[in-house]
């Protein structure tokens, strides 16, 4: 489940532009199969990899800011997205126990 690219089609020597339409497939087909939602592409944000991150999924907030990062994170995607929006309607940082709860919620 979720989006798993080829290594191959995001490999360093193949260029940021291979990365990109490999990546925006897999996302694209992800959002009409699995999320149910048009897979209009309205804006990118290009990020690399942090090795060995491993799964999971991380928070930081500054002030107003709200950041979420981690590796594996089109699993909780649903999740992360209900967690986001009360995060953006209370101001509190979510958490992974607050996910988890709101994933168990879901089904």
């Amino acid at each position: 489940m979720g989006g798993h690219v080829d290594p191959a089609a995001t490999a360093w020597e193949r260029g940021r532009e291979s990365a990109v339409a490999a990546s925006r497939r897999v996302i694209a087909g992800y959002a009409a199969t699995a999320l149910r939602v048009g897979p209009e592409i309205v804006e990118s944000l290009y990020c690399t990899t942090v090795p060995n991150l491993g799964d999971g999924v991380k928070f930081r907030r500054n002030g107003p800011i709200l950041s979420v990062y981690g590796d594996n994170l089109m699993k909780l995607a649903p999740a992360l997205g209900a967690g986001l929006a009360a995060a953006a309607m209370t101001g509190e940082t979510p958490s992974v126990a607050s996910l988890a709860a709101l994933a168990e919620d879901r089904t």
